[in-house]
């Protein structure tokens, strides 16, 4: 039982932690592909994995496990841990990268308005500042899925883990203080955000508790061929 309990910890923590950094993969790679530079900057995606990720996905460990994990189907050893999640990780991979593409050509508009080089990187950037947002966002939403591998975030009580919601309150918090704070704005070449910047980040983000029920048909397709 104990056994389990720790599989499915270890589970849930690699499946967020791979999500969201395969998600940062393609957006970087495809935006430079059509010819854009980074969409965010190495200091940008350095914080986010360090900082705004790890909290949260440290906070997964704390989780409870459901009560009757021993009447569950053992699992095929065979089969590795990553093999059980590619579906997931592949929508959640989907959906952000979309995500990040709407809000980049949205900031784009407001920095040639501005006459901000984007190719630039020495200047703040409104573009780099709405993707370095919605993926912070994303992903703390994204760990209310992660939290048990058979059922979504809607099913869970969202305040059944403390430490969860205290990780992704203070995760936020600091990612607030980085688009706020003159000293880290520069530092991080961010620029403020208004309440309609925030409303489509915040929209969007919310895209991510349709991960689970896109990638439980998939799975089960797959499984059927």
């Amino acid at each position: 039982e104990q056994g389990r309990k720790i599989r499915s910890g270890i589970s849930n923590f690699v499946k967020y932690l791979l999500s969201a950094n395969f998600a940062e993969v393609v957006i970087i790679t495809l935006l430079t592909f059509v010819g854009f530079p980074s969409a965010m900057l190495p200091l940008q995606l350095l914080w986010l994995n360090i900082v705004t990720d790890a909290l949260p996905a440290l906070a997964l460990g704390t989780e409870k496990i459901d009560k009757d994990v021993m009447k569950q189907s053992p699992r095929n050893p065979k089969k590795s841990i990553l093999e059980e999640m590619k579906h997931f990780i592949g929508v959640s991979t989907i959906i952000l990268s979309l995500c990040a593409f709407i809000v980049f050509f949205y900031g784009l508009q407001f920095d040639q308005a501005n006459g901000i080089n984007f190719f630039d990187f020495s200047q703040p950037s409104k573009a780099r500042t709405m993707v370095f947002s919605t993926v912070v966002l994303f992903e703390l939403l994204l760990v209310f899925s992660c939290r048990r591998e058979n059922k979504t975030a809607l099913q869970l009580n969202p305040f059944g883990n403390k430490w969860l919601l205290l990780a992704v309150a203070i995760s936020f918090a600091l990612q607030l203080l980085v688009l706020e704070i003159p000293f880290f704005q520069s530092v991080f070449k961010t620029v403020s955000l208004s309440l309609i910047d925030w409303g489509i980040i915040i929209l969007l983000s919310l895209s991510s508790v349709l991960v689970p029920y896109f990638a439980k048909p998939l799975e089960r397709v797959f499984k059927k061929n």
